[in-house]
């Protein structure tokens, strides 16, 4: 009789060390495979943690429903598509950190039960700086393996440097004061921010998060008059960087433009050069004028057929991985963005 129990045992025990080692390969590879309808944002995370064995953290700020029906589907998409339902802002967050309580810190200033300024983490401010859509977009091309080059750098630089690629931020604590002086090539981002943390002496990790959105941001310069201005401003001033910039944001600016610089090709930073420069000029521009010149591009044809492009693939991405209701307005809102697109092409005859 008891040679029947002690093959049962063996089987129970086989059976879970193979779920162990599929869960555990899964989990590696970051793949999401989840069915939900109208669910809370932070049940869903909680069930993606569970498979993938990362950490995700929620804002406080972050609320709202998900709907997904996803198959082995990489992490940061889902995350994006949460992001896109509940109007917030999905981040793969690398940290610098030399000890636990540090990192627990960081922790908890992202979760927002600790204010940055009372943190060893300052630099997270500088790294929640807004990333200016379509500007930042003309600097990079996303999902590139790292190419860099830093000499005698602050970490804070070669950080910001490193954030360019993917949604990545990578984030040091303070009081770092070694330099960074590193050849970086074809890199993923973790084999990169791991180069930097062993020359600084610092351990890292990662961790996702969901932060508010910053859906709005172009819409509260007090300089837009009305909804056509800021309609015209989104087509064709990059990113709609706004007019009014403190000179603190704009040297955080600064900062992340020559930080960008010092991980492009040639080619990619001659671009980025020439937008910035097309950009500076229409924001010193009065209102007026501005308009004015952003009026005159729209007469060509190709700037006219890129905007709509541009923004038609966005909605169309927004409406697909949208909930039901949204999928609603979303295509409501893609009806009347191509109903204004062609308005103008009719009156022009």
């Amino acid at each position: 009789m008891k040679r029947p129990w002690r093959v049962l045992v063996l089987l129970l025990v086989g059976s879970a060390t193979t779920y162990g080692v599929f869960a555990a390969l899964r989990a590696r590879s970051n793949l999401v495979s989840l069915e939900v309808r109208d669910a809370d944002v932070r049940q869903v995370v909680r069930q993606i943690e569970w498979q993938t064995w990362e950490d995700i953290h929620v804002a406080p700020e972050v609320k709202g429903r998900v709907t997904l029906n996803v198959k082995k589907a990489p992490l940061e998409d889902v995350l994006r598509i949460i992001g896109q339902q509940t109007l917030s802002r999905s981040m793969t967050v690398y940290p610098l950190y030399s000890s636990g309580a540090s990192l627990r810190q960081l922790e908890q200033v992202v979760r927002g039960a600790l204010p940055v300024t009372q943190s060893r983490w300052k630099a997270w401010q500088n790294h929640a700086f807004p990333d200016f859509g379509r500007f930042a977009n003309a600097l990079r091309d996303q999902n590139q393996l790292v190419n860099a080059q830093f000499q005698g750098k602050d970490t804070e630089f070669a950080a910001l440097a490193l954030s360019r690629f993917s949604r990545a931020q990578v984030v040091p604590e303070d009081g770092i004061t070694r330099t960074v002086s590193l050849k970086i090539t074809q890199a993923t981002v973790p084999d990169a921010v791991a180069q930097v943390a062993k020359q600084v002496h610092r351990k890292w990790t990662v961790f996702y998060v969901l932060s508010p959105g910053l859906f709005g941001m172009r819409a509260r310069s007090p300089d837009a008059p009305d909804s056509n201005a800021v309609n015209l401003s989104l087509g064709l001033v990059p990113g709609g960087l706004p007019t009014n910039f403190t000179p603190e944001a704009k040297a955080a600016w600064d900062q992340q433009f020559e930080a960008r610089l010092a991980t492009m090709n040639p080619a990619e930073s001659n671009r980025a050069v020439q937008v910035r420069e097309r950009t500076e000029q229409l924001r010193s521009l009065p209102l007026d004028q501005r308009l004015q010149a952003i009026q005159q591009l729209m007469g060509n044809s190709e700037a006219q057929n890129r905007v709509r492009d541009r923004v038609m693939d966005r909605i169309n991405s927004g409406i697909r991985d949208a909930t039901p209701d949204q999928r609603v307005q979303g295509t409501r809102a893609l009806k009347e963005l191509q109903r204004q697109f062609q308005t103008p092409q009719n009156t022009t005859r």
